[in-house]
């Protein structure tokens, strides 16, 4: 948590640590695993971004579709982006609920399909 919060924060070299570590501690869950990724993409470590992007959505396990959806904001692939958080709507993932004041999303906020997926949401 302490990751995510400095990753929202804008302290991204913190963030990148503290995510390192979860990573390391939770034995690569894929939640700690996208938000170490979309951190690397704020630090514009963008090869390495898309390295454990690709690896996330190729994963046979749970894939947190909100986090991958934060993930391809952070890296400017809108259209990607939005099509996992349709898929985070769909799967019912219980990140939405941060939708609308999660700043991962901030570079979506004016986009008119996020707009449509925020009311799917129920917001």
């Amino acid at each position: 948590m302490l990751g995510r919060v400095r990753l929202m924060a804008g302290h991204v070299e913190e963030a990148i640590a503290e995510l390192e570590q979860a990573v390391a501690l939770s034995g690569g869950e894929a939640n700690d695993r996208a938000l170490l990724a979309t951190a690397y993409a704020a630090a514009g470590r963008k090869r390495e971004a898309v390295a454990m992007a690709e690896l996330l959505a190729e994963s046979s396990g749970f894939v947190p579709a909100a986090a991958i959806a934060g993930l391809y904001t952070a890296l400017g692939e809108t259209n990607v982006a939005l099509g996992w958080l349709r898929r985070a709507l769909a799967l019912k993932d219980t990140d939405i609920k941060y939708l609308k004041v999660d700043p991962r999303f901030d570079a979506l906020r004016d986009v008119p399909e996020f707009k449509m997926i925020l009311v799917q949401a129920g917001f």
